[in-house]
């Protein structure tokens, strides 16, 4: 962080991580009809591989204007999940199948603006703490899919794809974006020194769940120095996420010793609303807590 004046302040945080792993799958023996043994005699152990990067990077400013706070910042985070397939073949594609496939992969990304205020007035009761402020959020997700050899059956008498992890599909990919708006105010209230009351409300509107208000009532009691008395009672809620909603991918399960391709499909397609499976709801919650 960085002064510029008396009141106001700069400030910029952030990272990046990049990490690799490798998965295996079932082997495939010598003998399996999933096996081409002029490339792997012996049969084989595909390996799943994966490469992640996840980054994040804030800024925003800090001052005063009156008697209030003010902090403006934005914030923006992306991960990205990379697939790969080697020590496979694709089966379909006889003996000049490559050895190692790139197999798509999916992406998520957010980034928040928020502007917040806040104040202490020493002399109203015995101490009051107002904040207030608004955020809005942007939200993507995206499935890629991999390079055509990962997913496809060159021969339709034959497994298709990447043996150990079929690579995403073009009928898989998708950009799916959403906002939310969100303005809140937060209250604490000294009505003497030993005892406090607070409350706060959140009103948040999703472009694709719509409007929900919530709020939160809490107390605290100081008994001795040693002994506090505290209780909370408030709403929640909670959208599915982008990841939850949209996800789809063809995989490959082995059901009674023998390997099957299996769809999971997204919610809300034609597959899931035949199987009679309902749209995702937004979870609402009640909690109370004492202590």
């Amino acid at each position: 962080q960085i002064p510029l004046s008396t009141n106001t302040t700069i400030y910029a945080f952030g990272g990046i991580n990049f990490r690799k792993g490798d998965a295996y799958a079932w082997t495939r023996t010598a003998d399996s009809p999933r096996n081409i043994p002029s490339i792997y005699p012996d049969g084989f152990d595909p390996i799943i591989t994966s490469t992640i990067t996840d980054g994040t990077f804030a800024a925003g400013v800090r001052t005063t204007l009156g008697n209030w706070n003010v902090d403006l910042g934005n914030i923006f985070g992306s991960n990205r999940f990379d697939y790969g397939v080697k020590n496979t073949l694709n089966t379909s594609m006889g003996a000049t199948s490559p050895r190692e496939f790139k197999a798509g992969g999916f992406q998520l990304q957010q980034n928040v603006t928020g502007l917040h205020f806040t104040r202490f007035f020493k002399n109203t009761l015995q101490g009051l703490n107002v904040a207030f402020g608004s955020e809005f959020r942007y939200e993507n997700y995206q499935i890629f899919a991999g390079e055509e050899a990962s997913y496809k059956a060159y021969d339709i008498s034959k497994a298709a794809g990447a043996q150990g992890f079929p690579g995403f599909q073009p009928s898989n990919v998708l950009n799916k974006s959403r906002t939310n708006l969100g303005i809140y105010i937060d209250t604490e209230a000294y009505l003497t020194k030993a005892f406090m009351i607070g409350a706060a409300a959140r009103y948040e509107n999703y472009s694709d769940f719509g409007s929900t208000l919530n709020g939160k009532l809490s107390s605290r009691l100081k008994i001795s120095p040693s002994f506090k008395l505290r209780g909370t009672l408030s709403t929640g809620f909670r959208a599915p996420s982008l990841a939850q909603k949209y996800f789809n991918s063809t995989i490959t399960n082995f059901v009674g010793g023998q390997p099957v391709q299996v769809q999971i499909a997204q919610n809300g397609s034609a597959i899931t609303q035949a199987l009679g499976i309902p749209d995702l709801k937004q979870e609402t919650s009640v909690n109370a807590s004492l202590g």
